[in-house]
């Protein structure tokens, strides 16, 4: 689950990538006066954060590593995560990078289809670069997921320290992404687009349930200490 959901989300970073560059190498051919490398690098990160391209749900990939990696961790000790974070990163990495040619083809259609620009040449690829950015930006969501998760387990703020410092490094490596995302979202929520209006309602959702199920364990496990003490 955790591999599957940490694919997704390096994967649709990797494969927008591929749009970026073509726009960034002058491949596409359009009307005098339209500004072709910001309207690609705005679909890329409407694509990117499942906003174009008729993903059911915003934000695919967040929502399924937070899921993943919330339910996986459970009460285990945080190297025991780390190590085990580590690997499931790298084998995503390397998944990623053998899928994105076809994800930027479907890129590359989609935005050709809405745009009505032609591109030339073979699609360029990803760099490493992005796949830096991407694996920071998924570095920085799994250690906010987890400081949350210590956090509720320790009624305590202290955790949430945790993804501050990747947190700034990706503010300062991607500072307008965020902006653009959220900025769009709400314009849409705004509109009554129905799904921006079920993915704001998911982040809720997904949070009670999370927190349901982390208060569920906790009550099992004080429950099992309780029966061992009394069969002790």
């Amino acid at each position: 689950m955790a591999l599957a959901a940490h694919t997704l989300f390096l994967w649709m970073f990797l494969a927008s990538e591929g749009l970026e560059r073509m726009a960034e190498a002058g491949r596409f051919t359009g009307p005098p006066g339209l500004d072709v490398k910001a309207a690609a690098y705005r679909f890329a990160s409407e694509r990117r954060h499942g906003m174009a391209g008729g993903w059911p749900l915003y934000m695919p990939g967040f929502f399924a590593v937070a899921i993943a990696t919330w339910l996986g961790a459970g009460g285990r000790p945080f190297l025991r995560l780390l190590v085990e974070g580590v690997a499931v990163m790298a084998l995503a990495t390397c998944m990623a990078v053998a899928l994105a040619p076809l994800g930027t083809t479907r890129v590359m259609e989609s935005f050709g289809r809405l745009s009505g620009l032609h591109s030339e040449g073979a699609p360029l690829g990803s760099t490493h670069v992005g796949a830096g950015l991407g694996l920071l930006t998924l570095v920085t969501w799994n250690l906010f997921v987890l400081a949350g998760q210590r956090a509720l387990a320790g009624r305590s703020l202290w955790p949430l320290w945790l993804p501050v410092a990747p947190g700034v490094l990706l503010a300062v490596s991607r500072p307008i992404t965020v902006d653009d995302f959220v900025t769009l979202w709400a314009q849409r929520v705004a509109q009554g687009e129905g799904v921006a209006v079920f993915s704001l309602l998911a982040v809720p959702a997904a949070t009670a349930l999370l927190v349901w199920h982390q208060r569920r364990e906790e009550r099992h496990k004080r429950a099992g200490s309780a029966q061992g003490l009394r069969d002790g």
